[in-house]
């Protein structure tokens, strides 16, 4: 019964509800508001900035669960620090401080200034005030905190929670507890980007996560990963999945009959990567006992899961999003600035920066990745921003971007990057910006660029929100692109790229545009 009400719900994801008024209901399937709108799937409002909350509630029969703090301002988590109504994103003063927003070193947490000095307290320095620092008196401006102890990494005996202390883990940042160590290099094989050869330095000049020192251009199957460390090195699996976590044993799942190595082949296992050789299923639904609505054992729930056999991923955080420069010139402006709310799932952008991308670690094979763009435009800044999927390296990565509508810097295009040079160049940065002046159309670049897809008129508009939805498809070499601007699809298409890039990362792309929000960001394997 579970199996097939499982096949019924996949059968209807993403299907949209119209606007419907309280009498009517939508319970036969899961269903969704129309972009433009938000709701219950029964009762859809209209929601202004598009971030999943509507602007009011002016049905009360709908039960909405609450309506948007921000109905202008992106603000996916609907945080609110002092509980006053108004979202974090459109107050001026969130924690009630006194202190504005653009000078509070704790925006979100009071932090009143001394009454002598009629400075904020910050004992170390490093602009993070006391009463938000997780490392008052040791400089961390990142505030990372891998464990989410709520101390530091700069300042925390044991960074992961792995109950082995800092000072003797060979992987400070990642979780393991057993150590291992193969090449005996002094990096875990948990962190080590180059498993079987020494590299204690851990170099990774191209950005691929895999070890300079074991890194080649040999990828007879072109899934970024070098045949010389693909653990299949002739079925694309850029994911590089093999089995269990603890339980790998060095053949990648894409390519392995018996992933669990439980003496049951997987097309026949009812517990892919659990071993179970008794194949016990109590309750007859087709799913051994042993892997019970968790196939991947990683404690969150299928249904909950974004991966539900992949125990690498369980849920969408990009706060490990790592940002790179693009070009080489900083064009006299600063990097970009990136702040992360939602539990990682927006990510808000101020400044007026030179090119920028960020890039999470996180490695699909195949991918859904959805979102929503909005920019904050109050000065008729017209440049570009996006977003990317499918990134291997520094040279090879798929980009979805749009300078203003009007402007003439280009309109949506999908662009796959093939550089000779990668980022940080300015080749590549320049091959990402130039439009044709005399038809306002982009073009390929030779050695840096291939415009696989355009719109022959439409950027995108200030306060205007533009939901995306991007699948990467490598089994059938095909990119589906979805773009609504508001509520009106403005982008439909499925776009082949034979011999294209089999899977990779996902990312933020700006380029001298202030004020950009990306919110609601979703990733799912397919």
């Amino acid at each position: 019964m579970r199996q097939r009400s499982k096949r019924r719900d996949a059968e209807h994801e993403g299907k949209e509800c119209p606007t419907l008024d309280a009498s009517k209901s939508c319970n036969t399937f899961p269903c969704s508001c129309p972009p433009g709108t938000a709701g219950d799937g029964r009762c859809c409002i209209k929601d202004s900035d598009g971030d999943g909350f509507a602007d009011i509630q002016s049905i009360a029969e709908c039960s909405l669960a609450f309506v948007d703090n921000c109905p202008t301002s992106p603000n996916s988590g609907q945080e609110d620090a002092d509980g006053d109504g108004i979202g974090d994103a459109c107050d001026n003063d969130p924690d009630g401080d006194g202190v504005p927003t653009e000078v509070d070193n704790c925006p979100t947490i009071p932090n009143a200034p001394n009454p002598k000095s009629k400075r904020q307290p910050d004992i170390d320095g490093d602009g993070v005030g006391d009463a938000c620092d997780n490392c008052p008196r040791v400089k961390n401006l990142d505030q990372k905190d891998t464990d989410n102890d709520s101390v530091g990494d700069a300042c925390s005996r044991d960074a992961d929670g792995d109950s082995v202390f800092d000072q003797n883990d060979n992987c400070p940042r990642v979780k393991n507890a057993g150590q291992r160590d193969v090449d005996g290099d002094g990096v875990g094989d948990a962190c080590d980007n180059c498993r079987l050869r020494p590299n204690p330095g851990q170099d990774d000049a191209n950005n691929n996560l895999v070890g300079d020192v074991c890194d080649t251009l040999n990828d007879r199957d072109k899934d970024g990963v070098p045949d010389e460390v693909d653990n299949c090195p002739d079925i694309p699996n850029t994911d590089q999945l093999d089995g269990l976590l603890g339980l790998e044993d060095g053949l990648g799942d894409a390519c392995d009959d018996d992933d669990d190595n439980d003496g049951i082949p997987d097309v026949d296992d009812n517990c892919v990567l659990v071993p179970n050789p008794d194949q016990l299923d109590t309750n007859g639904d087709g799913e051994g006992d042993a892997c019970q609505d968790d196939c991947d054992q990683d404690a969150v729930a299928n249904l909950d899961d974004i991966c539900p056999c992949d125990p690498t991923k369980s849920v969408t955080d990009l706060h490990g999003l790592v940002p790179h420069e693009v070009g080489t010139s900083q064009d006299f402006q600063n990097p970009p600035s990136w702040l992360f709310t939602d539990g990682g799932k927006q990510v808000n952008q101020r400044l007026n920066s030179r090119a920028g991308l960020a890039v999470n670690n996180a490695v699909f094979s195949s991918v859904r990745f959805t979102g929503v763009l909005f920019v904050q435009d109050e000065k008729n800044d017209d440049d570009v921003v996006g977003f990317l999927f499918g990134y291997q390296n520094h040279k090879n990565f798929y980009l979805v971007t749009s300078a203003r509508q009007g402007s003439s810097q280009g309109n949506w295009k999908l662009t796959r990057v093939n550089s000779i040079t990668g980022h940080p160049s300015q080749e590549l940065q320049n091959a990402i910006f130039t439009v044709n002046v005399r038809n306002g159309q982009s073009q390929s670049i030779p050695g840096q660029t291939k415009v696989l897809w355009q719109h022959p008129t439409t950027g995108w508009k200030p306060f205007t929100p533009y939901s995306w939805l991007v699948e990467q498809r490598p089994s059938d070499q095909t990119i589906f692109l979805k773009i609504t601007q508001g509520s009106r699809v403005i982008v439909n298409e499925t776009i082949s790229d034979i011999g294209g890039l089999a899977g990779g990362r996902v990312g933020i792309y700006t380029h001298s545009q202030e004020n950009v929000v990306w919110s609601k960001m979703t990733t799912k394997c397919l």
